[in-house]
């Protein structure tokens, strides 16, 4: 605890764990403290007082609270997550730079199709989309981390929720490796304790657990909302 944290074996194995679990290349990953420092940095690396961003809402608070503090252009409009009523956000998407989805929905839970989003975000790929996956364990949807080939998607994921170390403060962002570079520039490794990357190391190398658990509580959300 006398160091400052690094970039070093450890941090390096903690992305290589990460990297098998999402399937995904190191080079795709950046690790933060918690994915709230996550989208802090993305509004730090690609927004200003000027910038439009759009919150479908009801959504993340603590999103919300952050972009107000970063743009006085924040818009929130209500969206409820039905499919039917995804094509009624194209007006608002157009009038905005940074869009942003929680996905499993914080509070609502609903999902997305991919298709649905996908011909949102190749249509207008000068908008930045940024798509939280905090409780992307919980969900039904695959991760939109296959999808990075795209230059203007940006994926958080967190520690805190299925596998309980909030505490820790440790989550990761992924995306394509242009946009990586430029998120590297406001960067400081120092936010990222080693208490955080060894608890991380320990997690990603007993998954089974964690995801046993997972898979427990939705059956149990299952027989309960079945019963009501």
């Amino acid at each position: 605890i006398n160091l400052y944290p690094k970039k070093d074996k450890e941090y390096l194995n903690l992305l290589k764990l990460i990297s098998n679990y999402i399937h995904c290349d190191i080079n795709n990953i950046l690790l933060t403290n918690g994915s709230g420092e996550g989208l802090k940095l993305i509004l730090k690396t690609f927004s200003n007082d000027d910038t439009n961003i759009l919150i479908p809402t009801p959504n993340y608070p603590g999103f919300i609270h952050d972009a107000k503090l970063t743009s006085k252009n924040v818009n929130l409009v209500y969206f409820n997550g039905l499919e039917n009523d995804i094509s009624k956000l194209e007006d608002d998407i157009q009038k905005n730079d940074i869009i942003y989805f929680s996905l499993p929905n914080l509070p609502l839970g609903y999902e997305i199709t991919h298709n649905s989003l996908l011909n949102l975000i190749t249509k207008y790929n000068d908008k930045l989309f940024i798509i939280d996956e905090a409780y992307i364990e919980y969900g039904t949807n695959k991760s939109f981390i296959q999808y990075i080939n795209y230059e203007n998607i940006i994926i958080t994921r967190t520690f805190s929720k299925a596998f309980a170390l909030a505490g820790a403060r440790l989550g990761y962002i992924v995306c394509n490796t242009k946009l990586l570079y430029y998120l590297n520039i406001p960067y400081c490794t120092k936010t990222i304790t080693k208490y955080s990357i060894l608890n991380g190391i320990k997690v990603m190398n007993n998954l089974s657990y964690y995801l046993d658990n997972v898979k427990k509580d939705r059956d149990n959300w299952n027989k309960f909302y079945n019963n009501i």
